[in-house]
């Protein structure tokens, strides 16, 4: 991460490509045994932290410049990729039947996940266009670090010892859980404080309660059933694994920082939206490979060859 004015953050990086690779093994492997869920899981709550976290250090801008750079970075950017994947789906599928519906390709330009995978998209927009609000928040009113995380505590509590399923209840869980983990983000680079072993201390604590709670109801292990919509258990385990990766790899700053990859690393950060969007052509390319570390393979390199070439045509218009 370069960031206006600081040194560079080569630990954010490394985090963000962990959290990406995360995503993409999650959508090859799958979740389908407990193992998988445990290391999969974690993978959409370390992107939204690091967000978060980023958030704070980018370059200072007017609340009107962000949202028209974000909203074209959140918004337009999926949809020109979206109009390039069908073109391409369109091709493959000369001479066949076209895989998609047109009900499929509305809702994929609407976010609410048409193709699959783009609803993680729809849950960035809602962080990133909240994120001038926390940092007012924040910063003009003297309680809100406290208040606003006691708030989803109690709402994310309630709901999660109710089991309410109400359509209105998930959409609260998914807007308040993810803004929430925005929040513990940007907390973290305003104060710097993760070192403070009560920080971690209380999280785990948190976390081994809503274990018990779940290990009497034999449901433990279902990662994926709390994360659609992500209750406070998911939101919970999330933020453990986000915040000791920050501290495990921000202790190896110096060594990270020497090593030849790193270079590469802060690349490929760079372009983590390029390539999220880009591993969903991957798997369709992948598809009826069985072999599944060689379809694991073939995703990633479909997604890092989408996302530079992408990124070259980008930087050939903009020259123009």
């Amino acid at each position: 991460m370069v960031i206006s004015g600081h040194k560079r953050i080569v630990w954010i990086d490394y985090e963000r490509c962990i959290g990406l690779l995360l995503v993409v093994g999650a959508h090859v492997f799958g979740t389908s045994n407990p193992a998988l869920q445990l290391l999969f899981g974690c993978n959409v709550a370390i992107m939204i932290v690091v967000s978060g976290f980023c958030s704070v250090r980018s370059s200072k801008c007017s609340v009107t410049e962000y949202y028209k750079k974000r909203g074209f970075q959140m918004i337009v950017h999926p949809w020109i990729y979206f109009a390039i994947y069908f073109f391409l789906v369109g091709l493959l599928s000369i001479g066949k039947k076209f895989p998609y519906s047109m009900e499929q390709i509305i809702k994929t330009f609407l976010f609410m996940d048409g193709i699959g995978y783009s609803w993680i998209i729809a849950v960035f927009i809602i962080t990133a266009f909240t994120t001038p609000i926390i940092k007012y928040l924040i910063e003009k009113v003297s309680m809100a670090k406290w208040v606003l995380p006691l708030t989803y505590w109690i709402i994310a509590l309630v709901l999660f010892v109710f089991q309410a399923n109400h359509i209105i209840v998930k959409a609260l869980l998914y807007i308040c859980g993810y803004v929430f983990l925005t929040l513990i983000g940007f907390s973290i680079c305003k104060e710097m404080k993760m070192q403070k072993p009560y920080l971690i201390g209380g999280i785990i604590v948190l976390f081994c309660c809503i274990c018990v709670i779940l290990l009497h109801q034999e449901d433990v292990f279902d990662i994926s059933g709390n994360k659609y919509p992500p209750t406070v258990y998911y939101i919970t385990y999330g933020m453990t694994v986000s915040l000791l990766l920050m501290i495990l790899l921000s202790r190896f700053e110096k060594r990270l920082s020497l090593l030849r990859v790193t270079k590469y690393i802060n690349e490929l950060s760079r372009m983590s939206f390029d390539i999220y969007l880009w591993h969903v052509f991957g798997l369709y390319i992948a598809n009826k490979i069985e072999n599944i570390w060689l379809k694991f393979v073939v995703v990633v390199c479909v997604a890092l060859a989408g996302a530079i070439l992408y990124n070259m045509i980008k930087r050939a218009v903009m020259k123009k």
